[in-house]
């Protein structure tokens, strides 16, 4: 079976000039927990993931507290204490930074002719859930996710 039989041809994109904010709001209006990055031109600059979200979102952060007694012959102590910062502050902190800051540029691609038995164990093996299908001239014609791939196992069964 084909890339080409299983992927989603109309692909959700994203730019990197978008905030996450912005790109939050798409993955929640599309159901989709990532999008491929693409500049004017449809080329592929990167991919974002709710997981780059996440990493960037900061939901602790760190404070010196000076330990007392603080004699002068032994200088001022300090130690440093985490404290949780509410989700919802910690993401006002980064829902402007640009899409650009955070994306993946080291994008993993296949064609539409290559097989989905090439594709399963690069996708396990880098650990990710969503490839963007390229032309040969790299243009982006469709997207195969985990879930594509199965559905397409399961109904080459039947």
């Amino acid at each position: 079976m084909k890339i080409k039989d299983i992927m989603t041809e109309n692909v959700v994109t994203v730019g990197p000039e978008q905030t996450i904010k912005e790109v939050m709001l798409v993955f929640a209006q599309n159901g989709i927990s990532g999008a491929p990055v693409v500049d004017k031109e449809r080329k592929i600059v990167g991919i974002v993931s709710e997981a780059d979200v996440l990493k960037v979102i900061k939901t602790k952060n760190k404070e010196l507290k000076m330990v007392y007694p603080s004699l002068p012959i032994m200088g001022i102590s300090f130690i440093e204490i985490e404290k949780q910062k509410e989700v919802f502050s910690a993401l006002s902190e980064v829902a402007n930074f640009k899409v650009s800051e955070i994306m993946c540029t080291n994008v993993i691609t296949v064609l539409p002719t290559d097989s989905i038995e090439d594709v399963i164990p690069v996708m396990v093996r880098e650990k990710i859930n969503r490839v963007p299908v390229v032309d040969g001239s790299g243009n982006l014609v469709g997207i195969v996710t985990r879930g594509d791939i199965i559905k397409g196992l399961y109904e080459k069964r039947k």
